[in-house]
């Protein structure tokens, strides 16, 4: 007996099907790639009980029946964080005088896509082509994600439940900035936490204490020179765990390491430090609330040097694509790419609604002078935020985070570079020459005399030597 002898909707010609006798207990994921393909594609009917390529009959008793009803939920919950829409129904029939079951799977396409499998330590997302299964491509997770019309990827509900005593973290997290107080089901049910049947949101899922994967890695660099490049790493950790457990895992690494300073005045000082405690609440809580959670074997770095603290965020700006250095936070605005992780920092009073963290952490930025501002750029799929030292006097600007007013005559291909480095401060030609990998030759010394005689660098001598620093007249940050 063949499928189509009891199943008239089955047409052996439709590509969108797929059969087996039995699902494989100790490969699972050579049946449920399908699922997950169905889901990401058009959809599809998955027959088990049916022998594969001929469409015959093997069947199952009614125990073999539950069994394989129930491995197919448990296998699915475990390697899919996101349930598939699935349709399961029985067909009987009988054979030899007994009652015999085909167990129906009906895929419908996932309105949120693309669906993950975490299969041996592999994430990966299938797609269904031409009869045939096959990991998608970049391309084709690109389209997806474009095409997807579901909440966004931190709104997903997960198949986890929820259980107060797996967020001891976040809730400490919030009594801190809630003056003691703690979070009510209601309030957590209300924005999303999770939905009517308890299943946790993504979100929160990533807010959890149990939440171990590698979505929310951070990594804290100290380096000893001022670039990557530069001497050798003093101290890198990093942390995979909940969302808050990464945010005091950072603020644990830095604090140590941040310098403490003062600046003079008329009566007295006043006492500094390297980066104003709420700009740096600021700058970590924005990494987590913007960066892209679909990007696999990525991470949060956090790179603190001798003059500056670079935060770099997986993801460019939601809504705006590559950004060239701004110093402007003042104006600047982006959509917000995690809706709900922002929600639930909003609810804990650790973001604003209207969303003005980059303004806050300009605004801490603006008593000091114009060298210090923080600055923002984004490329290669990366946001960057940087934070200048405000007890260093070896403050670099960028070479594109510079304008010069007028027109270089003679120009070289390192006028940027040279103008960028002596913004803040006098510089040798030998200090030049060291920080570009370049020898103080002839050639550098007839640059640094053109952009002086036109008046882009003043010059300061000391006997016999000369030092150089770019003329804030002629030469602006951006």
């Amino acid at each position: 007996m063949l499928l189509k002898d009891i199943d008239e909707k089955f047409l052996s010609e439709d590509e969108q099907y797929e059969c087996k006798a039995r699902l494989d207990r100790t490969n699972t994921l050579g049946w449920l790639k399908t699922v997950d393909g169905f889901a990401n594609t058009k959809g599809g009917v998955f027959y088990i009980g049916v022998e594969d390529k001929t469409f015959k009959l093997i069947g199952l008793d009614a125990s073999a029946l539950d069994s394989e009803k129930l491995f197919v939920y448990q296998t699915i919950k475990e390697h899919m964080n996101i349930l598939p829409n699935i349709a399961t129904s029985t067909i009987a029939y009988s054979i030899h005088g007994k009652e015999r079951y085909l167990l129906k799977l009906e895929v419908s396409e996932s309105v949120t896509k693309p669906l993950f499998i975490k299969y041996n330590g592999m994430i990966t997302a299938f797609v269904r082509k031409d009869g045939f299964t096959s990991p998608a491509t970049e391309e084709e997770l690109r389209e997806m994600m474009r095409q997807s019309v579901s909440p966004q990827y931190d709104s997903q509900i997960t198949s986890i439940l929820y259980k107060e005593e797996d967020f001891e973290t976040f809730f400490a997290f919030y009594a801190s900035l809630n003056k003691g107080k703690k979070p009510t089901e209601k309030e957590l049910s209300s924005i999303g936490f999770f939905d009517s049947e308890n299943h946790l949101s993504m979100a929160a899922y990533l807010f959890s204490d149990s939440y171990k994967g590698d979505r929310t890695e951070i990594v804290c660099t100290a380096y000893q020179g001022f670039t990557k490049g530069d001497d050798y790493i003093l101290s890198s950790n990093s942390y995979r765990g909940s969302l808050i457990g990464g945010f005091n895992f950072a603020n644990a690494f830095l604090s140590p390491r941040i310098n403490h300073g003062f600046i003079k005045k008329d009566q007295g000082r006043i006492n500094i430090d390297a980066y104003p405690s709420r700009a740096l609440f600021e700058a970590l809580i924005n990494a987590i609330a913007h960066r892209d959670y679909l990007m696999e074997g990525t991470q949060i770095d956090v790179d603190l040097f001798p003059n500056r603290l670079v935060i770099t965020t997986p993801g460019n700006l939601f809504g705006k694509g590559d950004l060239s250095i701004t110093y402007d936070l003042l104006s600047f605005a982006s959509r917000r790419r995690n809706r709900l992780i922002s929600a639930i920092l909003v609810y804990a009073n650790a973001m604003e609604a209207k969303g003005t963290g980059l303004e806050k952490i300009a605004k801490e930025y603006e008593p000091y002078p114009e060298i210090y501002r923080p600055y923002i750029f984004s490329r290669n799929n990366q946001f960057t935020l940087v934070l200048p030292d405000l007890t260093s006097t070896g403050i670099r600007v960028p070479a594109d985070g510079i304008k010069v007013l007028g027109t270089i005559q003679n120009p070289s291909k390192l006028d940027s570079e040279i103008l960028s480095l002596c913004y803040s401060e006098f510089k040798k030609a030998s200090d030049i020459a060291m920080v570009l990998h370049l020898s103080a030759s002839s050639y550098l010394r007839d640059i640094l005399k053109n952009l002086a005689k036109q008046g882009y660098l003043t010059v300061s001598k000391e006997g016999n030597s000369a030092s150089y620093k770019a003329n804030q007249e002629k030469v602006k940050l951006k």
